[in-house]
């Protein structure tokens, strides 16, 4: 059974202050989940930082997860992939119903 654990991960004033800095900077162009931007803002801070402490940030100051961008352009392809293949299927049987 794969359970997820939960590391709770509170930072001091001034880390907390460059993550909001870098996170506010980085975010939006780095495309990757909060997880995974949270290993590139350790790298780049030099202090253990968990895909929670991104949320938090996130959050506070109204930034849109990058996972959630990628799975609304997940439907909208996946929409897009159910039409051509109902077209498709109506151009070869003319009694298929639109």
């Amino acid at each position: 059974m794969n359970e997820t654990i939960r590391i709770n991960n509170r930072l001091a004033g001034k880390q907390l202050f460059d993550l909001q800095v870098y996170t506010n900077a980085e975010y939006k162009t780095a495309g990757l989940s909060d997880k995974e931007f949270a290993e590139k803002a350790s790298k780049s801070l030099g202090f253990p930082v968990t895909g929670g402490n991104i949320q938090g940030v996130r959050e506070a100051f109204g930034i849109t997860a990058t996972m959630l961008v990628r799975r609304e352009s997940s439907a909208a392809g996946i929409l897009a992939r159910i039409e051509a293949i109902e077209n498709w299927i109506r151009a070869f049987d003319k009694e298929a119903k639109p």
